[in-house]
């Protein structure tokens, strides 16, 4: 009778266990069923302008909501090397350096921006 109160036991516990994993997987499931499919991301891709000026100033407001946001200060910069305005493109690469001074991303602009001047 031990015997089998002990595999009784074994098999509720191995039961109890597979509940578990089927209730992880149907919430998982119902998790990927809600995430999103196109991630809508701030940058020029999701507006529509047809101007380089336009875009700066849609960049701008970004930055003004969130200053740390590294992406949108890089497509100032190369915005403003395509517009010719070196000062701008300067002033958003020494932001840049602030906010993450190691960045490799840094260097390659720096470096674009010294063979234009």
């Amino acid at each position: 009778m031990p015997k089998n109160k002990k595999n009784t036991s074994k098999y509720l516990i191995r039961f109890i266990e597979f509940f578990f994993i089927l209730l992880i997987l149907f919430f998982t499931s119902i998790n990927l069923y809600e995430f999103p499919i196109n991630n809508d991301v701030l940058g020029t891709s999701t507006i529509n302008t047809n101007t380089t000026e336009e875009k700066i100033v849609y960049l701008e407001n970004i930055v003004q909501n969130n200053p740390l946001y590294f992406d949108a200060y890089t497509e100032l910069i190369r915005l403003n090397i395509e517009k010719n305005d070196f000062e701008n493109a300067n002033k958003y690469l020494n932001t840049l350096k602030t906010i993450n001074p190691n960045s490799r991303t840094i260097r390659i602009l720096e470096k674009e921006l010294s063979d234009l001047n």
